[in-house]
Protein backbone atom coordinates (compact mmCIF):
# COMPACT_ATOMS: atom_id res chain seq x y z
CA UNK A 1 0.00 0.00 0.00
CA UNK A 2 1.11 3.26 -1.11
CA UNK A 3 1.00 6.54 1.49
CA UNK A 4 -0.91 4.30 3.90
CA UNK A 5 -3.01 6.99 6.44
CA UNK A 6 -1.67 6.36 9.70
CA UNK A 7 -3.22 5.98 12.57
CA UNK A 8 -2.44 6.83 16.46
CA UNK A 9 -3.71 6.14 19.27
CA UNK A 10 -2.57 7.41 22.49
CA UNK A 11 -3.62 5.26 25.80
CA UNK A 12 -3.18 6.69 29.48
CA UNK A 13 -3.28 3.54 31.14
CA UNK A 14 -1.31 0.31 31.04
CA UNK A 15 -1.68 0.16 27.23
CA UNK A 16 1.69 2.03 26.95
CA UNK A 17 3.51 -1.31 28.04
CA UNK A 18 2.81 -1.83 24.54
CA UNK A 19 4.45 1.04 22.82
CA UNK A 20 7.13 1.31 19.72
CA UNK A 21 10.39 2.26 19.27
CA UNK A 22 9.96 6.06 18.34
CA UNK A 23 10.11 6.75 14.79
CA UNK A 24 13.05 9.50 13.93
CA UNK A 25 11.13 10.73 11.10
CA UNK A 26 10.79 14.64 12.08
CA UNK A 27 6.90 14.77 12.05
CA UNK A 28 6.85 11.35 14.49
CA UNK A 29 9.92 12.38 16.32
CA UNK A 30 8.18 15.50 17.50
CA UNK A 31 5.65 13.77 18.95
CA UNK A 32 7.32 11.74 20.35
CA UNK A 33 9.69 13.78 22.10
CA UNK A 34 7.09 16.52 22.80
CA UNK A 35 5.07 13.59 24.72
CA UNK A 36 6.53 14.67 28.38
CA UNK A 37 4.02 12.51 29.96
CA UNK A 38 4.89 10.07 28.59
CA UNK A 39 8.55 10.53 28.72
CA UNK A 40 8.26 10.96 32.33
CA UNK A 41 6.94 7.57 32.59
CA UNK A 42 9.60 5.70 30.16
CA UNK A 43 11.11 5.62 27.19
CA UNK A 44 8.17 3.37 25.01
CA UNK A 45 5.94 5.48 22.93
CA UNK A 46 2.47 6.09 23.52
CA UNK A 47 1.70 6.43 19.91
CA UNK A 48 0.81 3.12 18.73
CA UNK A 49 1.11 2.47 14.42
CA UNK A 50 -0.51 -0.15 12.09
CA UNK A 51 -1.08 -3.76 13.74
CA UNK A 52 -0.15 -2.31 17.56
CA UNK A 53 -3.27 0.51 16.95
CA UNK A 54 -5.39 -1.29 15.88
CA UNK A 55 -4.92 -3.87 19.29
CA UNK A 56 -4.62 -0.35 21.49
CA UNK A 57 -7.90 0.74 19.90
CA UNK A 58 -9.73 -2.66 20.74
CA UNK A 59 -8.09 -2.56 24.37
CA UNK A 60 -9.18 0.84 24.48
CA UNK A 61 -12.98 -0.06 23.76
CA UNK A 62 -12.86 -2.64 26.53
CA UNK A 63 -11.16 -0.39 28.97
CA UNK A 64 -14.07 2.11 28.17
CA UNK A 65 -16.96 -0.99 28.53
CA UNK A 66 -15.18 -2.43 31.58
CA UNK A 67 -14.79 -5.46 30.11
CA UNK A 68 -11.80 -7.37 31.94
CA UNK A 69 -8.85 -8.67 30.24
CA UNK A 70 -6.85 -11.97 31.40
CA UNK A 71 -3.24 -12.21 30.35
CA UNK A 72 -1.50 -15.35 31.22
CA UNK A 73 -4.31 -17.18 30.16
CA UNK A 74 -3.69 -20.01 27.67
CA UNK A 75 -6.55 -21.73 26.10
CA UNK A 76 -6.31 -25.39 26.90
CA UNK A 77 -9.26 -26.59 24.78
CA UNK A 78 -12.87 -26.15 23.33
CA UNK A 79 -16.41 -27.37 24.89
CA UNK A 80 -18.80 -28.34 22.36
CA UNK A 81 -22.18 -29.23 23.27
CA UNK A 82 -24.93 -30.33 21.21
CA UNK A 83 -22.86 -29.94 17.97
CA UNK A 84 -22.19 -25.89 19.11
CA UNK A 85 -18.92 -24.61 20.98
CA UNK A 86 -20.49 -23.03 23.99
CA UNK A 87 -17.33 -22.20 25.67
CA UNK A 88 -13.69 -22.72 26.38
CA UNK A 89 -11.67 -23.63 29.30
CA UNK A 90 -8.51 -21.93 29.85
CA UNK A 91 -5.57 -21.98 32.70
CA UNK A 92 -4.91 -19.11 34.86
CA UNK A 93 -3.03 -18.91 38.03
CA UNK A 94 -2.73 -22.88 37.68
CA UNK A 95 -6.30 -23.10 37.92
CA UNK A 96 -8.40 -24.85 34.95
CA UNK A 97 -11.59 -22.45 34.40
CA UNK A 98 -15.18 -23.06 31.65
CA UNK A 99 -15.51 -19.80 30.42
CA UNK A 100 -18.90 -20.50 28.94
CA UNK A 101 -20.15 -17.86 25.73
CA UNK A 102 -24.04 -17.14 25.02
CA UNK A 103 -23.09 -16.13 21.54
CA UNK A 104 -20.03 -18.11 20.41
CA UNK A 105 -16.62 -18.05 21.05
CA UNK A 106 -13.77 -15.87 18.32
CA UNK A 107 -10.33 -17.57 18.38
CA UNK A 108 -7.44 -14.88 17.41
CA UNK A 109 -4.55 -16.95 18.76
CA UNK A 110 -2.23 -16.20 15.61
CA UNK A 111 -0.42 -18.54 14.02
CA UNK A 112 2.19 -22.17 15.07
CA UNK A 113 5.33 -20.10 13.97
CA UNK A 114 7.41 -21.10 16.97
CA UNK A 115 5.17 -24.63 17.47
CA UNK A 116 8.52 -26.98 16.14
CA UNK A 117 5.92 -29.91 15.65
CA UNK A 118 3.87 -27.98 13.57
CA UNK A 119 6.35 -26.28 11.70
CA UNK A 120 7.74 -29.97 10.57
CA UNK A 121 4.85 -31.00 10.26
CA UNK A 122 3.00 -28.49 7.72
CA UNK A 123 5.74 -25.94 6.66
CA UNK A 124 8.92 -26.63 4.06
CA UNK A 125 11.92 -28.30 5.31
CA UNK A 126 14.08 -27.40 6.71
CA UNK A 127 12.33 -24.75 9.48
CA UNK A 128 12.79 -23.66 12.25
CA UNK A 129 11.21 -21.21 15.01
CA UNK A 130 14.11 -19.81 15.57
CA UNK A 131 13.61 -17.83 12.04
CA UNK A 132 9.95 -16.12 12.96
CA UNK A 133 9.94 -13.06 13.78
CA UNK A 134 6.53 -13.03 15.22
CA UNK A 135 5.22 -13.16 18.38
CA UNK A 136 6.92 -16.14 20.87
CA UNK A 137 3.22 -16.78 21.72
CA UNK A 138 2.07 -17.84 18.46
CA UNK A 139 2.10 -21.74 19.00
CA UNK A 140 -0.66 -22.72 17.56
CA UNK A 141 -2.99 -23.23 20.33
CA UNK A 142 -6.40 -21.87 18.68
CA UNK A 143 -5.77 -24.21 15.68
CA UNK A 144 -5.65 -26.95 17.45
CA UNK A 145 -8.14 -26.92 20.02
CA UNK A 146 -10.20 -26.54 16.19
CA UNK A 147 -8.69 -29.11 14.89
CA UNK A 148 -9.50 -31.51 18.10
CA UNK A 149 -12.90 -30.76 17.61
CA UNK A 150 -13.42 -31.27 13.70
CA UNK A 151 -12.55 -28.19 12.39
CA UNK A 152 -11.15 -28.19 8.64
CA UNK A 153 -8.11 -26.02 7.98
CA UNK A 154 -6.26 -24.90 4.88
CA UNK A 155 -3.55 -23.21 3.57
CA UNK A 156 -1.36 -24.64 6.50
CA UNK A 157 1.78 -24.56 4.28
CA UNK A 158 1.52 -20.71 3.39
CA UNK A 159 3.17 -17.71 5.47
CA UNK A 160 3.97 -14.08 5.19
CA UNK A 161 7.40 -14.72 4.43
CA UNK A 162 9.81 -11.82 4.72
CA UNK A 163 13.91 -11.82 5.41
CA UNK A 164 14.77 -11.52 8.96
CA UNK A 165 17.95 -10.76 11.11
CA UNK A 166 18.98 -12.35 13.56
CA UNK A 167 20.72 -10.67 16.27
CA UNK A 168 22.32 -11.39 19.62
CA UNK A 169 20.50 -10.98 22.69
CA UNK A 170 17.33 -10.48 21.29
CA UNK A 171 14.01 -13.37 21.79
CA UNK A 172 13.50 -13.05 17.73
CA UNK A 173 15.31 -12.18 14.47
CA UNK A 174 14.44 -8.64 13.19
CA UNK A 175 11.62 -8.68 10.28
CA UNK A 176 13.26 -6.29 7.42
CA UNK A 177 9.88 -4.28 6.73
CA UNK A 178 11.08 -1.06 4.70
CA UNK A 179 14.11 -2.49 3.46
CA UNK A 180 12.17 -5.65 1.56
CA UNK A 181 9.77 -3.00 0.35
CA UNK A 182 12.27 -0.87 -1.84
CA UNK A 183 11.54 -1.31 -5.76
CA UNK A 184 14.37 -3.29 -7.24
CA UNK A 185 15.26 -4.41 -3.96
CA UNK A 186 16.87 -8.09 -3.32
CA UNK A 187 17.71 -9.51 -0.31
CA UNK A 188 20.39 -12.65 0.07
CA UNK A 189 23.40 -14.05 1.56
CA UNK A 190 25.54 -10.89 1.33
CA UNK A 191 28.67 -14.04 -0.31
CA UNK A 192 26.03 -14.50 -3.12
CA UNK A 193 25.16 -11.37 -5.47
CA UNK A 194 21.44 -11.27 -7.54
CA UNK A 195 20.48 -8.99 -10.35
CA UNK A 196 16.89 -9.50 -10.45
CA UNK A 197 13.91 -7.62 -12.16
CA UNK A 198 10.85 -8.45 -10.64
CA UNK A 199 9.15 -9.27 -7.33
CA UNK A 200 7.37 -12.74 -5.44
CA UNK A 201 4.22 -12.60 -3.81
CA UNK A 202 5.63 -13.04 0.02
CA UNK A 203 3.58 -16.15 0.30
CA UNK A 204 5.29 -18.36 -2.47
CA UNK A 205 9.05 -17.80 -1.38
CA UNK A 206 8.69 -19.97 1.50
CA UNK A 207 7.62 -22.71 -1.16
CA UNK A 208 10.90 -22.52 -3.53
CA UNK A 209 13.22 -25.25 -3.61
CA UNK A 210 16.40 -25.58 -5.60
CA UNK A 211 16.16 -28.44 -8.03
CA UNK A 212 19.97 -28.47 -8.89
CA UNK A 213 23.24 -26.85 -8.38
CA UNK A 214 25.91 -26.42 -10.98
CA UNK A 215 24.50 -27.50 -13.48
CA UNK A 216 23.53 -24.93 -17.09
CA UNK A 217 20.25 -22.94 -16.90
CA UNK A 218 18.91 -20.66 -19.65
CA UNK A 219 17.59 -17.13 -18.67
CA UNK A 220 16.43 -15.28 -20.93
CA UNK A 221 17.63 -17.80 -24.08
CA UNK A 222 21.31 -16.89 -23.31
CA UNK A 223 22.94 -20.55 -21.56
CA UNK A 224 24.78 -19.40 -18.52
CA UNK A 225 27.12 -22.14 -17.56
CA UNK A 226 28.67 -22.87 -14.22
CA UNK A 227 31.82 -21.33 -15.01
CA UNK A 228 30.86 -18.29 -17.06
CA UNK A 229 32.15 -15.14 -15.53
CA UNK A 230 29.00 -12.80 -14.75
CA UNK A 231 29.82 -8.98 -14.57
CA UNK A 232 26.62 -6.65 -14.03
CA UNK A 233 25.50 -3.29 -13.04
CA UNK A 234 22.32 -0.96 -13.14
CA UNK A 235 23.03 -0.97 -17.23
CA UNK A 236 22.66 -4.54 -17.51
CA UNK A 237 24.50 -8.43 -17.22
CA UNK A 238 27.18 -9.71 -19.13
CA UNK A 239 28.67 -13.27 -19.46
CA UNK A 240 32.13 -14.20 -20.16
CA UNK A 241 32.93 -17.40 -21.15
CA UNK A 242 35.89 -18.74 -18.80
CA UNK A 243 38.18 -19.83 -21.24
CA UNK A 244 38.13 -16.27 -23.18
CA UNK A 245 38.21 -14.16 -19.94
CA UNK A 246 41.94 -13.28 -20.09
CA UNK A 247 41.46 -12.18 -23.41
CA UNK A 248 38.73 -9.91 -22.68
CA UNK A 249 40.41 -8.81 -19.68
CA UNK A 250 43.26 -7.41 -21.55
CA UNK A 251 40.87 -5.77 -23.78
CA UNK A 252 38.85 -4.27 -21.28
CA UNK A 253 42.31 -2.78 -19.71
CA UNK A 254 43.59 -1.33 -22.72
CA UNK A 255 40.03 0.20 -23.64
CA UNK A 256 39.75 2.05 -19.79
CA UNK A 257 43.79 3.02 -20.53
CA UNK A 258 43.00 4.71 -24.23
CA UNK A 259 39.84 6.41 -22.23
CA UNK A 260 42.07 7.84 -19.95
CA UNK A 261 44.50 9.46 -22.00
CA UNK A 262 41.14 10.82 -23.95
CA UNK A 263 40.56 12.33 -20.52
CA UNK A 264 43.65 13.97 -19.79
CA UNK A 265 43.80 14.96 -22.97
CA UNK A 266 40.59 16.89 -22.77
CA UNK A 267 41.57 18.18 -19.28
CA UNK A 268 44.86 19.47 -20.70
CA UNK A 269 42.69 21.40 -23.37
CA UNK A 270 42.53 19.60 -26.28
CA UNK A 271 39.08 19.96 -28.16
CA UNK A 272 36.80 16.80 -27.07
CA UNK A 273 35.49 16.13 -30.74
CA UNK A 274 39.13 16.51 -31.91
CA UNK A 275 40.05 13.97 -28.71
CA UNK A 276 37.42 11.47 -29.89
CA UNK A 277 38.56 11.37 -33.89
CA UNK A 278 42.07 10.97 -32.01
CA UNK A 279 41.14 7.99 -29.79
CA UNK A 280 38.06 6.88 -30.72
CA UNK A 281 36.75 6.22 -27.81
CA UNK A 282 33.85 7.19 -24.96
Amino acid sequence: MHNPEIMWTTLEDSLCELGESPFWHPEESSLYWLDIPGRLRGRRNRYLTMGSALIGRLRHSLNDRKVPVWLQSPLVELIVENGRVRGAVVERAGRRMLIEARKGVVMGAGGFEHNREMRERYLPSPTSADWSASSTGNTGDAIRAGMAIGGAVSLMDRAWWIPVICAPGVDRPWALFAERSSPGQVIVDQRFPVFARFATPIDIVGAWRAEAFGDPVVIGGQLVRPDDLVLADRDGVILIDSSAAEDVVAAAEAKMATEGEMVRAIRAGVDPQEAYMKYRVF
